[in-house]
């Protein structure tokens, strides 16, 4: 009867371990098969029948973005100024290193820092200028980049010969095309990113 009893007693709890496993193992199943699923399902792709349309909008924004993007002319403007500003600021501090700040009274020591808080002024100016240029550069980068990735994706996913060939050949001219924009606009940005950060160490100093 007790072995009976034992048996019973292990058969029931084998059952329940089974009850148990069963739709553990399911849900298992069907998390893995929808997280497998959705690797599948790429949102950052383009419509094959917007192909035509999204190479002619992506032509004409390249365009607008070197049109848009800063002239070598006011770029050469720029870095003169910032030249400028340097060496006078320069100037000026290393004549403030002679003086001794003891010796002066509280009014002589309030102009001084009312002059050097116009001075402060005309480096933030700068600075200003060169970061609001720098962010303009910076959003036409990230742009680029964004249409690269998105143009890359489609050609991947894209299964078939002609259909294949076709929308590669899209993909081979719009990525020349945003290689190009993309130099001159990162050549750009090299150039007042290394004025911001004189003209930032200068604001430091």
């Amino acid at each position: 009867m007790k072995k009976l009893m034992d048996l019973s007693a292990k058969v029931l709890f084998a059952a329940v371990i089974i009850l148990i496993a069963i739709p553990y193992k399911s849900i298992s199943q069907e998390i893995n098969l929808a997280a497998k699923d959705t690797t599948l399902l790429d949102p950052k792709t383009i419509d094959l029948s917007e192909i035509s349309r999204k190479s002619a909008e992506l032509t004409l924004a390249t365009k607008e973005i070197v049109n848009q993007a800063i002239e070598n002319e006011k770029l050469n403007s720029l870095k003169l100024n910032n030249s400028e500003i340097i060496h006078y600021m320069d100037s000026l501090l290393e004549r403030e290193t002679y003086v001794n700040m003891t010796t002066l009274s509280v009014r002589n020591l309030n102009s001084k820092l009312n002059y050097w808080e116009q001075n402060l002024k005309t480096v933030k100016g700068q600075q200003s200028n060169l970061a609001q240029v720098f962010q303009e550069l910076n959003e036409s980068h990230l742009y680029l980049k964004n249409e690269l990735e998105l143009w890359e994706k489609t050609d991947e996913l894209i299964q078939g010969d002609e259909l294949a060939k076709a929308v590669h050949k899209h993909f081979v001219e719009n990525k020349m095309i945003i290689d190009t924009t993309k130099t001159i606009i990162d050549q750009k940005s090299v150039a007042i990113l290394n004025l911001l950060d004189r003209i930032t160490s200068l604001e430091v100093e």
